[in-house]
């Protein structure tokens, strides 16, 4: 990983997984929880959030999130299309 201080410029090389911290395994098992469809209530109690202010800052909105919602959402308006007459 490369950062700057100032003019200088900083090279760390440690391995990969030891940058990977305890936030970013809590926003990962958020995500992906949230994406195999787990009400979001319900991952707030695993993750140990009470505020629903502070856990939308750990929500990223995958690109497989967003195709799943609109196939979702609109495979529900082709279903009751086809149910009219």
């Amino acid at each position: 990983m490369t950062t700057r201080r100032g003019g200088e410029r900083l090279v760390d090389t440690r391995p990969k997984h030891e940058f990977i911290t305890m936030h970013t395994a809590r926003r990962t098992f958020i995500t992906l929880y949230l994406e195999k469809g787990m009400r979001a209530e319900v991952v707030m109690k695993v993750s140990g959030h009470t505020n629903y202010q502070t856990f939308k800052k750990y929500i990223k909105i995958t690109d497989n999130i967003k195709e799943l919602e609109m196939e979702r959402v609109w495979g529900r308006v082709e279903e009751e299309a086809e149910l009219l007459p």
